[in-house]
């Protein structure tokens, strides 16, 4: 065992180092490059929530908005860098914090070894097990900042109290990952349930801490209310309304089921009857999972939802390794066999590995694709064009809006054909609902499609893009056939008068990244601008 823990001084930090590189020289796409646009506008003077539709409370937005602010000051760093830094930074801030909590930890106090272990482990978790394409996203934000809140309330640390220092950043860290998103109520909540169980004492729920994310989240909802209240008065309660039919029907646990099936197993396969200084925080690590997966399943069903819960058991299993090594060496020590031990420790290595493999190959592919990636297409004969980018090229679009449900694509069409986005709505989850509703509903809930009629309007007088692409795709996600937009929309005399003002041109068939939950080929509707 001590020469397999030798290996992993060297191995981890190497998989640490090449993950933290490519989430810093790839770009930001899909949900991240749409955030990392809404904080540019936002500091041109753009308006949340009016001239930005986010369906997400502010706090996201401005924290992107840090990394936005240095790239546009520090020459030749982009944006998706800076983002990318900034995650690395809060990773280390969280691993120093939980490491610190753990050093309380009976398994764990005095052996510095052992912490060196534990904050290579948060490193891997953080950086290495987390996808590109979700690192320093919502809910990666989330794991990273509430992690040293949810290492304090271990069953072991109950009687273990850190320094003042630690319990203040602890709580501040916390109240900022549970203000991204409100689902995030959910897991709090989750937390309060299992230290109240275990105290049977309200007084445990009064802690420096949680009183910190109190004030801070009321003070969070104060200032929203305060200096955006479009996310009270219209964003929230459209979402409310509609959300719930804008969701994923291929994502979700299936993209994770290897880890779920086998981390599962190993959890529940070779409890020990055995007290061990572990085994109270493997119940409630195993009811902290529970509740990201609940968190997950009332998010829609989307992949990034997910990856919290993935990591956990990623955790969990390592977690089970120093578990099963600590019961070998105490069965060694009474001349007990440990077969079963040693199956347990076998596993818990087999699902650590495994998943390390996997990501390790996504590595080299994002290597190896690295120049395509971020070469502009103007130096790169190679380029990837979509089929939008393409056809803007071709035709010398310098602008362009959106009209559809799909947001995966946009972000790349700025990068590669370097147009500039003039619609304020990344997608419309709104309209889902009223798309799959009856006459009924849509004449109920008419407010909604004004409110997006009209933004549109405005968008197109003030910006005047050059071109449109308007979503004329049958069976994309929960749409039950193809539905006329503008003519829906023309019902609104602003939007009206603004559309007049285009013309189609053209329709192209291309699907986003969502395999198969869009039909074989999508269609969008090009609408020109005519020239005055």
């Amino acid at each position: 065992m001590l020469r397999f823990y030798r290996i992993l001084y060297v191995v981890i930090p190497l998989l640490i180092g090449a993950s933290a590189w490519v989430h810093v020289m790839l770009p930001a796409e899909s949900d991240k490059g749409w955030l990392l646009h809404a904080a540019h506008r936002w500091l041109e003077g753009g308006r949340l929530y009016v001239d930005i539709f986010e369906v997400n409370p502010p706090l996201i937005v401005m924290l992107y908005a840090l990394p936005v602010w240095v790239s546009t000051h520090v020459a030749g760093l982009a944006d998706s860098e800076a983002l990318a830094g900034l995650g690395l930074a809060i990773c280390a801030l969280s691993a120093w914090a939980g490491t610190c909590v753990i050093r309380l930890h009976p398994a764990f106090a005095g052996n510095t070894a052992k912490q060196i272990k534990f904050a290579l482990l948060l490193g891997l978790i953080f950086v290495f097990y987390t996808k590109q394409s979700y690192f320093f996203d919502r809910e990666h934000i989330l794991l990273v900042l509430i992690f040293p809140y949810v290492l304090r309330f271990m069953p072991s640390l109950a009687e273990r109290t850190p320094s003042l220092r630690l319990r203040i950043i602890i709580g501040c860290m916390a109240a900022v990952g549970f203000c991204v998103k409100p689902h995030t109520i959910i897991i709090f909540a989750a937390l309060q349930l299992f230290t109240l169980l275990r105290t049977r004492s309200f007084a445990a729920l009064l802690s420096l801490e949680n009183r910190i994310i109190a004030a801070l989240g009321v003070l969070y909802v104060l200032s929203i209310w305060i200096f955006t209240p479009e996310y009270f008065q219209t964003v929230l309660p459209m979402a409310l309304e509609t959300y719930s039919s804008f969701g994923s029907i291929n994502s979700g646990p299936s993209t994770y089921l290897p880890p779920f099936f086998v981390g599962m197993g190993v959890i529940f396969a070779h409890f020990r009857a055995q007290a061990t200084p572990y085994r109270k925080d493997v119940y409630y690590l195993v009811g902290v999972s529970v509740a990201f997966l609940v968190y997950a399943l009332a998010n829609n069903g989307w992949d990034y939802t997910y990856n919290p819960l993935y990591c956990l058991l990623m955790f969990i299993s390592a977690w089970l390794l120093w578990e099963y090594d600590w019961l070998r060496g105490e069965y060694e020590t009474r001349g007990m066999p440990t077969q079963n031990i040693l199956f347990g420790l076998r596993g818990c290595v087999i699902v650590l590995t495994v998943n390390a493999a996997y990501i390790v190959i996504y590595l080299l592919a994002m290597a190896s694709n690295m120049k395509n990636i971020r070469t502009p297409c103007d130096e790169n004969p190679q380029c990837p064009y979509t089929p939008q980018a393409k056809y803007m090229v071709e035709h010398q679009y310098h602008s362009f809006g959106t009209m559809t449900l799909d947001f995966s694509n946009w972000i790349t069409l700025m990068r590669l054909t370097g147009a500039h986005w003039e619609t304020r709505f990344n997608h419309l989850w709104m309209m889902s609902k009223l798309m799959q509703s009856g006459a009924g509903f849509r004449a109920d809930h008419r407010w909604i499609a004004e409110i997006v009629a009209k933004g549109f309007a405005e968008d197109l007088d003030r910006h005047k893009p050059d071109m449109l692409f308007v979503d004329n795709s049958p069976g994309f996600i929960g749409w039950p056939h193809s539905f006329d937009l503008p003519g829906y929309f023309s019902e609104v005399p602003a939007f009206k008068e603004a559309w007049s003002h285009y013309r189609f041109a053209d329709s192209l068939n291309f699907c986003g990244n969502y395999g198969n939950s869009a039909p074989i080929s999508c269609r969008y509707d090009v609408y020109s601008r005519i020239a005055p």
